[in-house]
């Protein structure tokens, strides 16, 4: 098991991608979770799975990034726990607010998760 570093994806200039809006990539192997986003400020977040064989749970906390953070399930508006996949790709809401946010990659194979946070009120 490793602490995997996210990527911050810069969008290309011409993409059409507003200001407020930013993506985070982990790839992670099997047992792996990922260095956690710290993103209090974004009120809209979202999730993606590619379809690789790990089942990933997106996991939140509400302590500093200095505290020993203790980490929950985070949750869809329908309140299913925020489990992606393995084998199926999906794009899922997360419905908490919370300090920080990371992937656990709980069982399974690799998986590339992708975090999409936004500044911007849903419609």
């Amino acid at each position: 098991m490793a602490t995997v570093p996210y990527v911050h994806v810069q969008p290309s200039s011409g993409e059409g991608i507003p200001s407020g809006v930013e993506i985070y990539q982990w790839t992670l192997a099997a047992s792996d979770d990922g260095v956690p986003v710290v993103a209090p400020q974004f009120s809209g977040k979202a999730v993606t799975h590619d379809g690789g064989a790990g089942a990933v749970t997106m996991q939140g906390s509400l302590q500093m990034p200095s505290e020993t953070e203790t980490w929950a399930t985070l949750h869809d508006p329908a309140s299913a726990d925020l489990v992606l996949g393995p084998t199926t790709a999906e794009i899922r809401q997360v419905l908490e607010d919370c300090v920080q946010i990371r992937p656990l990659n709980s069982a399974g194979g690799a998986a590339v998760v992708r975090l999409l946070l936004t500044t911007t009120s849903r419609r």
